[in-house]
């Protein structure tokens, strides 16, 4: 016992701060969370320091260790002083902020905000008893792995809708997105869809819808001109 005192107490201020590391990681395991770990650990220290206080091995490393701290810390004196006048000069010199006062806003930029208003609708249509929503979309890939052709498709409540159409330029007039949009049309068929949906512009050749055998069920006219045409398809 005398050994492990002594062995303890030649340690000094190291062995305080290994006391104080044990008790903090062993509060922190416990669950007591870091300042109250962080008090436990501290709480150790202090009371290992006065069982050592007894040997003048203790006493006399203590003596070194406080004097080497006081050092390093006149040493740290300016550059603390330093770092304090600079974050008063930044917060001085920092913009005011701008509090917005609460009321109507035009928001120009507004994808974020649109995306997390449809995440909250969705959540609420979730909560309803029939509802059911998938998506997927199938691509046309070349040997490199470009795609060349696509489609995705959202399931609503057993309508699927086919959405962003799309064959690069170059490969257009080969049969690509005639083949995409089936094998989106027989995906959606085998996940339960029991009628397609699509809509187009009138300048996107929408006699390519009719002669694959869709319906044209309705259309939107725009102030400028042009028209949006729905078509449907059973499946």
């Amino acid at each position: 016992m005398s050994g492990l005192f002594g062995t303890l107490a030649s340690g000094g201020f190291l062995t305080l701060l290994v006391a104080a590391a044990f008790g903090f990681g062993f509060a922190l395991v416990a669950g007591q969370g870091r300042k109250r770990s962080a008090m436990i650990g501290g709480l150790c220290a202090v009371l290992l320091a006065a069982i050592l206080s007894a040997s003048p091995f203790f006493r006399a490393n203590m003596a070194g260790a406080i004097a080497v701290l006081f050092v390093l810390g006149l040493l740290a004196l300016p550059v603390m002083f330093y770092a304090i006048v600079l974050r008063r000069i930044r917060r001085r010199n920092a913009p005011a902020p701008n509090p917005q006062p609460a009321g109507l806003r035009l928001i120009e930029q507004d994808d974020a905000l649109f995306r997390e208003t449809l995440e909250h609708l969705r959540d609420e249509n979730a909560r309803q008893p029939d509802y059911s929503r998938q998506t997927f979309s199938i691509a046309w890939r070349d040997e490199g792995g470009a795609v060349l052709a696509s489609v995705r498709c959202e399931i609503l409540m057993g309508l699927a809708e086919m959405r962003a159409l799309y064959v690069q330029p170059e490969m257009r007039d080969k049969g690509l997105g005639r083949q995409v949009l089936q094998a989106a049309l027989d995906e959606a068929k085998s996940r339960g869809a029991a009628r397609a949906l699509l809509h187009t512009f009138d300048w996107q050749v929408p006699d390519f819808y009719r002669h694959l055998g869709w319906t044209r069920t309705g259309e939107v006219s725009y102030p400028a001109g042009p028209r949006r045409i729905q078509f449907e398809k059973q499946l």
